[in-house]
């Protein structure tokens, strides 16, 4: 039985509202998650002579507890595991140099491009819309941006927070 005052649906309600209030992006992404559901697999037997087992995949709806979980991992994943994972990717980047080495066929023409900017960061972004897009888009590149260490320990410190709220075991 659980120590809490509310049902994992009141709690659910309450997160969703106040990630809705806060920041509609994140609300949708959370709302795609949970409505996903889980995939089951099934079997039906056929009652005939040959005892054939059919078998299929079925979509069903998360339990409220379950969504729970869904929302938190999607909290978790967006304050704490991208973060961790650009600041990952912003310092493999930096060891890196701009330009290359080029030789000629002849064996005679060699020429070092941009190596001075080996070891120091650099602007990093992610293309949103290619070059085949018809599609007008809002954002064409996305930045990535490097976070604090310790801003990336204080989310993992809520969320821990969060999910002893919310756990209803």
């Amino acid at each position: 039985m659980s120590n809490h005052d509310y049902t994992p649906q009141e709690a659910l309600d309450t997160l969703l509202s106040i990630v809705r209030q806060r920041d509609s992006e994140l609300m949708h992404k959370i709302q795609i998650a949970i409505d996903a559901g889980t995939e089951d697999q099934e079997e039906e037997r056929s009652g005939g002579k040959k005892k054939t087992v059919r078998k299929y995949k079925v979509n069903r709806p998360y339990s409220p507890a379950e969504a729970l979980d869904v929302a938190i991992g999607v909290l978790q994943a967006y304050f704490v595991e991208t973060p961790l994972f650009i600041n990952s990717a912003l310092t493999a980047f930096e060891q890196a140099a701009i330009g290359a080495s080029v030789k000629s066929f002849a064996g005679n023409v060699e020429r070092d491009v941009s190596r001075e900017d080996e070891g120091k960061s650099k602007e990093v972004q992610i293309e949103l819309k290619t070059e085949t897009q018809i599609s007008q888009s809002d954002q064409e590149v996305f930045p990535l941006e490097a976070r604090p260490p310790e801003e990336i320990e204080k989310q993992k410190e809520n969320i821990a927070q969060l999910k002893k709220l919310v756990t209803f075991s």
